[in-house]
């Protein structure tokens, strides 16, 4: 006897430069668990955006505050 899992394959989302409260909306249908680390905007998260994820999943978000033009101008070469 097979079992099979009929729910549809998910995508993670790119949510890079989301704010927190939109990460989360945009995750909240896929029924993972989100941690989320920093303030400010995702910069980076796990896993990858198109990676096959499935409901009670770990996903993780590290946001950092948004750079103003005038800043990041400063952090060319």
């Amino acid at each position: 006897t097979f079992v099979t899992d009929d729910r549809a394959v998910q995508r993670m989302p790119d949510l890079f430069g989301l704010s927190a409260r939109q990460a989360r909306r945009e995750l909240a249908p896929l029924e993972v668990a989100v941690s989320v680390q920093g303030n400010g905007v995702v910069f980076s998260q796990w896993p990858k955006p198109g990676v096959s994820v499935e409901p009670g999943m770990s996903v993780e978000l590290n946001l950092a505050r948004r750079l103003t033009t005038a800043e990041s101008d400063g952090l060319r070469p």
